[in-house]
């Protein structure tokens, strides 16, 4: 059977989440490949679905190519190394050395990194991102649905939820530096918190 139909797998288990766009669109279909296209230049989701609805007579399919977030995913792989800066809502703030690798798989991303900071603690988290409907991509932790996110203009963006703390990040390469910012709703302490990490490119061994 296949996997994308089998009992248990995870597109039965978030039947609206994957390959929503695999199908081809009709002749008449919009394509997009941008969200500046997509809202311009009505200037709302509301207006723009409302011309989906009825604006041209019948039924439209809106379409965007799925290699919009597989080129981002390739572009920003590699493995970087550098440092980061927090700060939370009563002015504590503190650095700490970054290890961040991202590996682009087929039609996915691999993401893995380790925070070390000046009181020897450590932290590591691994994701997966893997493409819904174009430029949005889904965000997995342990084969587990967390968040969302979506790529435009040479940027990645994503959110998800820990706990009872919604989290942000954006990725932004320019060169062999990427930048990493975030922010959480809450950390260990209850304070909201931001971050901005400075990482470059390791180059690959051998």
């Amino acid at each position: 059977m296949d996997e994308a139909v089998r009992p248990g797998s995870r597109q039965a288990r978030y039947p609206n989440t994957r390959n929503a766009n695999l199908a081809r669109p009709a002749n008449n279909a919009m394509v997009v490949d941008t969200l500046d296209e997509l809202m311009a230049p009505h200037g709302s989701g509301t207006a723009m679905l409302q011309i989906l609805s009825d604006g041209l007579g019948g039924s439209h399919t809106l379409s965007t190519p799925m290699s919009i977030q597989l080129q981002e995913f390739q572009r920003l792989a590699g493995e970087y190394h550098g440092s980061g800066t927090w700060i939370d809502t009563t002015a504590t703030s503190s650095r700490y050395t970054v290890h961040h690798t991202i590996k682009s798989t087929g039609d996915a991303a691999d993401i893995a990194f380790t925070h070390e900071f000046e009181d020897k603690r450590s932290i590591e988290g691994h994701f997966r991102f893997e493409n819904s409907a174009a430029p949005i991509f889904d965000v997995y932790s342990e084969d587990r649905l967390v968040g969302h996110g979506y790529v435009e203009d040479g940027s990645l963006h994503y959110h998800i939820r820990a706990g009872e703390a919604y989290i942000e990040v954006s990725y932004r390469k320019t060169g062999n530096e990427l930048r990493i910012y975030g922010s959480s709703t809450k950390n260990d302490e209850g304070n909201y918190i931001v971050w901005l990490e400075r990482l470059q490119g390791v180059p690959p061994k051998g």
